[in-house]
């Protein structure tokens, strides 16, 4: 049990939580998503009534094993979520000790190097052949090789004719997207009820879509590397496909190459997009 400090340390845990989301908002999209991640997931698994004091490392230790059995990278995101609030907590008289102190990290990550089979993506897309709001969701994950965030947060201002441009402050690596919309990503677009209002539900939807596709043992985030192996596969250039993800560009071609590639990357993601319907119309 972590030691008193001051009248603090009475203080319930969802007070002291919203105390901490009262400061000043971080840059991008982390900060609200880690509050979201406080609201639903971790305060009420801890005790919204739960005074600060009495959360121990049993508690914390509970809470990270429940989600490394389900969700082992998110195990590691909960607790480094975690780390800042309770070193916060000690600098603002809450506790004297972290009930994280001693405990050691989920292991990170093994990288992974799944992608999609074509008999998959067939069975993805006719699943996603309705009018569910998440269908073109995810069929935009896989023409575009966009990230979840940015998909799911699509608004209409950033829709110029076939150009979707994704401001820095709704991307990784903070610097704009420019996704040219190939022939299929231009009808999923059409079919999108959830662009300026945002998704919610990610796992639900995710597990509605395996049980209608009869795929398994795959994430959301294995669309964004298919997209890019399947480009790669139709002979698009390495360097495009970097550009299209949106990565980092390292060295001398990040600092000094300031070309957009703009109908390169339209180029990449229109032969994606007819191998797809190729693929998925056969």
């Amino acid at each position: 049990m972590t030691t008193i400090v001051t009248s603090h340390s009475s203080t319930i845990l969802s007070s002291v939580v919203s105390e901490y989301f009262s400061q000043k908002p971080a840059a991008g999209r982390y900060w609200p998503e880690l509050q979201h991640r406080f609201q639903v997931e971790i305060v009420p698994a801890l005790g919204s009534y739960k005074l600060i004091r009495d959360i121990t490392k049993k508690d914390i230790r509970a809470l990270l094993e429940a989600k490394r059995r389900i969700y082992p990278a998110a195990a590691r995101t909960m607790y480094d979520g975690l780390r800042p609030f309770f070193k916060w907590c000690i600098s603002y008289d809450y506790l004297s000790v972290s009930p994280l102190e001693g405990l050691f990290p989920p292991p990170a990550p093994a990288s992974r190097d799944r992608i999609l089979s074509p008999l998959e993506i067939i069975s993805i897309w006719r699943a996603t052949d309705d009018d569910n709001v998440f269908s073109p969701f995810f069929r935009l994950l896989l023409l575009t090789g966009q990230r979840r965030q940015e998909v799911s947060g699509m608004a209409s201002n950033e829709i110029n004719d076939q150009l979707w441009i994704i401001p820095s402050c709704r991307t990784k690596t903070k610097t704009p997207s420019v996704v040219s919309l190939s022939t299929l990503a231009s009808i999923e677009i059409q079919r999108c009820r959830y662009i300026d209002r945002g998704l919610s539900g990610f796992s639900k939807a995710k597990a509605r879509l395996d049980r209608l596709s009869g795929v398994s043992n795959w994430r959301i985030h294995d669309l964004r590397r298919t997209c890019a192996s399947y480009m790669a596969m139709q002979a698009v250039p390495e360097h495009i496909i970097e550009r299209v993800l949106n990565h980092r560009i390292p060295g001398v071609r990040g600092i000094y190459n300031r070309y957009s590639y703009i109908q390169e990357k339209a180029e990449g993601l229109q032969k994606l997009s007819n191998y797809i319907f190729n693929l998925t119309t056969m």
